[in-house]
């Protein structure tokens, strides 16, 4: 009798190409729904009617806008380039560095 454990289970399921894209593509259903929630909550929430609650909510949507323009530009480029190796953003001097280059193997 083979025995498998729970987490040989798992790595021979994440090897799997459509496991994987299923996997990818959950996740990624399930992070849009929260962010929807998120958006659906500072936009039509029930809030005390100050001025700077009302001007929080809107940096919150604003801040939450353009992190998702950042994703689905990153997506669109590594789409037209190829496969995204490293990723990296300094917040200070706003520098960002992405390599598109393929690491060598052995």
């Amino acid at each position: 009798m083979i025995r498998i454990k729970p987490g040989q289970l798992f790595g021979l399921l994440k090897a799997l190409p459509m496991i994987r894209f299923a996997l990818m593509l959950g996740g990624g259903m399930v992070a849009t729904a929260l962010a929807i929630h998120v958006q659906a909550w500072l936009l039509h929430g029930r809030f005390p009617a100050a001025e700077s609650i009302w001007l929080a909510r809107i940096q919150g949507a604003v801040w939450m806008g353009l992190a998702s323009t950042f994703i689905v530009a990153l997506v669109m480029v590594t789409l037209a380039f190829g496969r995204a190796g490293r990723v990296g953003v300094k917040a200070g001097g706003v520098e960002v560095d992405v390599d598109f280059d393929k690491p060598e193997e052995p």
